[in-house]
């Protein structure tokens, strides 16, 4: 039976991706490298190969992204002999800060886990595997600034959360400047809309400093994001066990 969602691109699977976790490696001597081990983004490997079907509804995308997506247990890169895809969830940089300011909205592994599936594999080999009617599997190379389009809009057709999505994807277009695409940095388009979000996102903190002081606004801070953490606990509905 497959899964099948429409919204700004139309998305189907028959089942989820099946990950196995890496060991992480925490036993790495004083106190320091023990934080650093254990504060490590988490690497996925995929257990067996993966299909996902996407659909354009439009001509919002300047490239064609439409098809069979193959996400395979092993890839040959360049020739070399096959290795195992690994996902560290949408190579978003700093997650574990991005999961504490956006109240665990960005995890990695959260509700983003189909579109970065999709997004690690697009990043680590510069675009994504095909399958066609008879089952031959073709590399085709997508610009970088359209897998982070398909990227948003696969969170934003599959979980109907498209302020999600939208925080998702000025997160990993700001990782422009220092995460690689295709073993390349800067591919694609200038990301200036979230380089124009952020300016203006540290401008308004510039003035808010500078008007009632940077301790004011830490405890300002500190408060709101107590109530809203206590708004979202309160308002969360309990989980049940399935008899």
């Amino acid at each position: 039976m497959k899964n099948t969602y429409t919204g700004s691109i139309k998305v189907e699977f028959e089942k989820w991706p099946s990950l196995i976790p890496e060991k992480l490696k925490t036993d790495v001597g004083g106190p320091l490298e023990s934080i650093r081990g254990a504060s490590a983004r988490r690497i996925f490997n995929l257990e067996r190969d993966w299909e996902i079907r996407i659909e354009t509804l439009d001509d919002s995308y300047d490239e064609d992204v439409s098809g069979t997506i193959v996400i395979p247990k092993l890839y040959s890169k360049n020739s070399n002999p096959p290795t195992e895809t690994r996902f560290d969830g949408a190579s978003v940089p700093f997650p574990w800060l991005f999961s504490f300011l956006s109240f665990g909205v960005l995890r990695p592994l959260g509700v983003m886990l189909i579109a970065s599936v999709v997004h690690d594999f697009a990043f680590e080999y510069g675009g994504l595997l095909y399958c066609d009617d008879v089952g031959i599997s073709e590399l085709r190379k997508i610009r970088r600034d359209v897998v982070d389009k398909l990227f948003y809009d696969i969170i934003k057709t599959l979980n109907n959360m498209p302020f999600t999505g939208l925080l998702a994807w000025l997160a990993v277009r700001l990782g422009w400047f220092w995460v690689p695409y295709g073993d390349k940095r800067y591919g694609g388009k200038f990301p200036s809309l979230a380089v124009t979000f952020l300016v203006l996102v540290l401008l308004i903190l510039g003035v808010l400093i500078k008007n009632y002081g940077i301790f004011s606004l830490i405890s300002g801070f500190a408060v709101g994001y107590l109530l809203i953490f206590l708004l979202l606990k309160l308002t969360t509905p309990s989980a049940k066990r399935a008899d």
